[in-house]
């Protein structure tokens, strides 16, 4: 995969010594294989890219190696907060234009499993003067019902995925990528492929029925212990539970196995099975209506193959939380969901 520029520009250096030159004759050299670490959907329209062959993976892909800001960036450049989860990029370029701002970049990091952005970005203003007057336009304003905070970035701000989401990965590759170029298609490459696969497990997981105290901690490690061996590239968030007991197993996250060898021996393997006195399954990944949405608001021509090929519902999805009225959605939601749960408890009591 990519490596930082430091290492590409010393191996130059080093090859370029026990290179021999004539006038007649071009430059030889021998040349060797270094090892590198793997980068994760990093792109960038304003930096130099390096192309390298990704042989598990199918095509070539381009990735990019950051350690500098684009060249006369700094003062330009502002963080945008507090950004509602579902807001996609070309909402935010929307708000950008409403406000009469000149952008040249927008940096949005999603997660791959539901594309929801990670609650900020990085914008690129056309001038400094162009960024005091973004900071002062956007900060304190409401935004799909979440109130927006702006500010100038940092001097040492360096345009790329940063160390503090990529930390969330743990002993697997994180979650997010940055929502330019092909970024997006490389994250679904796994549902393609048949690599995701969705873990579910016997409610309330592997902790003590009376506690949830260090529940996420305790499934990834069940996860990196007992399917590490097959290969695993990264791995969602953990669903809760709400301290339901129920004797059949429900969905705990999404994995995206390396290969698609290793997503079928997984699945083979672990049929009917238990881990620790809980039992577990795995199945086969077809996005819900609200995960399909939210990917066509990011690529509507990515969310038409997988609904072409079975991988997505077709079915409409009404998001409720994408106007102005979501803490109205929100507060019939958790309503109707309480009066179905104290239902179930008049039922079980008569």
């Amino acid at each position: 995969m990519a490596a930082p520029r430091t290492l590409l520009r010393s191996s130059r250096l080093i090859s370029s010594k026990i290179c021999t030159t004539t006038q007649a004759t071009r430059p030889t050299c021998r040349c060797s294989r270094i090892a590198l670490t793997p980068r994760l959907f990093t792109s960038s329209s304003r930096a130099q890219q390096e192309t390298v062959p990704t042989p598990s993976r199918g095509d070539e892909v381009p990735l990019t190696s950051f350690t500098r800001s684009p060249s006369g960036s700094q003062g330009r450049t502002i963080y945008l907060k507090n950004i509602p989860k579902r807001a996609a990029r070309s909402e935010l370029e929307e708000l950008f234009r409403s406000k009469g701002l000149h952008f040249t970049n927008i940096q949005l990091n999603l997660d791959r499993f539901n594309f929801h952005n990670n609650g900020m970005c990085s914008v690129e203003l056309s001038s400094r003067e162009e960024a005091q007057k973004a900071v002062k336009a956007l900060r304190g304003i409401v935004f799909k019902d979440s109130n927006l905070k702006a500010e100038p970035a940092k001097e040492d701000f360096v345009w790329g995925s940063r160390d503090k989401y990529n930390s969330k990965a743990g002993e697997t590759g994180s979650r997010y990528f940055v929502d330019e170029g092909a970024n997006a298609s490389e994250a679904l490459r796994p549902v393609f492929e048949g690599r995701r696969k969705m873990f579910s497990v016997q409610p309330p997981g592997w902790l003590s029925e009376n506690s949830s105290v260090g529940h996420n901690a305790k499934a990834r490690q069940v996860i990196q212990d007992h399917f590490s061996k097959y290969g695993i590239e990264s791995v969602s968030k953990m669903e809760p539970f709400f301290g339901d007991k129920l004797s059949h197993v429900r969905m705990l996250c999404f994995i995206d196995f390396a290969t698609k060898d290793g997503a079928d021996r997984v699945v083979e393997e672990f049929e009917n099975a238990e881990i620790d006195g809980r039992k577990v399954a795995f199945r086969s990944v077809v996005m819900a209506p609200w995960r399909a949405h939210q990917v066509g608001k990011v690529n509507a021509a990515l969310l038409a193959e997988l609904q072409e090929k079975g991988l997505a519902s077709k079915e409409t999805y009404d998001d409720k939380f994408d106007d102005s009225d979501r803490k109205k959605g929100a507060k019939n939601f958790n309503t109707t969901r309480m009066q179905r749960e104290l239902k179930k408890r008049q039922t079980k009591k008569a």
